[in-house]
């Protein structure tokens, strides 16, 4: 069973699987992606890339290079209620005290952490990518390994992709609450002139999470998260018509509010930072990776701590 939980500072979420459960969502992802990505030519392929990192890290969980952990199976309790309540043969007996002992040590686990910002962005890039059945034609031009690939494989794939999806809302609802987790989830299901948020952004979004979060109360990292989530589904309609959205507008701007006070560098708020970024590139200058380094630096105070405590 797969299993998504928050991690202890609130950083990011811990994903953990046993083998079977890892291997299959991430052999959903690949073949569901690719044939997504055959049949709606405008995706930003670069944006299709980010996503995959998610199967990097799933597929490195597996392979055992990340988290792992035995769990209790209770394998002690095989047979004991039989036991006590029939007539057991004495073969029986010994057959159960054998799987006792061949699994006393209970269940391998395997799991990898990412952080909140992230975490959010595949939620809503993989709700947008199968939020609509796929049609039969998607199925007529896919390449030549995946020539048996059809409707069934697609249905599974994706439904194991919607189980994924699902837990990260209910993850999202322990971290924030119900109401708060409710109301974005509605603004997200409304919200008709979605726009997918640039990859870039949500990298800027981790620059500050690394750089300020640790200086945050308890409460200002969950506002902190609430606000990166409202940014990462596309705030521009709550901006544009408030009244039509007012309990996300309102939470929105109870978490903005919370973290200007903190006399933090500003939020990245997307609007703002694509206009601070479009005033750098009008300059002609290419946009290097040191060249973004010290625009964040400058504008957000941002310095990436490569190995936050989680």
């Amino acid at each position: 069973m797969i299993t998504i939980k928050t991690t202890p500072n609130r950083f990011g979420i811990s994903l953990q699987g046993d083998y079977l459960d890892l291997n299959a969502l991430y052999d959903s992802l690949v073949r569901y992606l690719e044939l997504y990505m055959a049949n709606n030519k405008f995706y930003p392929y670069h944006e299709y890339e980010y996503l995959l990192s998610l199967n990097y890290d799933i597929r490195h969980a597996y392979m055992g290079t990340r988290d792992v952990e035995i769990k209790e199976n209770n394998a002690s309790e095989v047979g004991v209620i039989a036991e006590s309540i029939f007539s057991i043969s004495d073969q029986s007996k010994k057959d159960f005290s054998a799987i006792r002992r061949k699994h006393k040590n209970g269940n391998l686990y395997f799991g990898v952490k990412i952080v909140y910002p992230i975490a959010f962005h595949y939620l809503i890039s993989l709700s947008e990518i199968t939020y609509e059945d796929p049609a039969s034609d998607w199925f007529e031009n896919l390449p030549d390994h995946m020539s048996d690939y059809n409707m069934i494989h697609a249905n599974r794939d994706r439904s194991i992709i919607h189980h994924f999806i699902s837990l990260l809302w209910e993850n999202i609802e322990e971290l924030l609450g119900s109401e708060n987790a409710l109301t974005a989830m509605e603004y997200y299901e409304n919200n008709e002139e979605f726009i997918l948020t640039p990859s870039l952004y949500t990298d800027t979004l981790i620059h500050w999470q690394l750089a300020h979060f640790s200086k945050l109360s308890e409460e200002d990292k969950r506002l902190f998260l609430l606000k990166s989530l409202y940014e990462i589904i596309d705030v521009e309609d709550l901006l544009q018509f408030p009244n039509d959205y007012k309990l996300a507008y309102k939470h929105y701007k109870e978490a903005s509010e919370s973290i200007k006070k903190n006399g933090l560098p500003a939020f990245p708020e997307k609007n703002t930072f694509y206009q601070l970024l479009d005033e750098l590139l009008s300059t002609g200058e290419p946009l290097y990776e040191s060249t973004f380094d010290a625009f964040l630096k400058t504008h957000y105070g941002a310095i990436m701590n490569e190995n936050p405590e989680m």
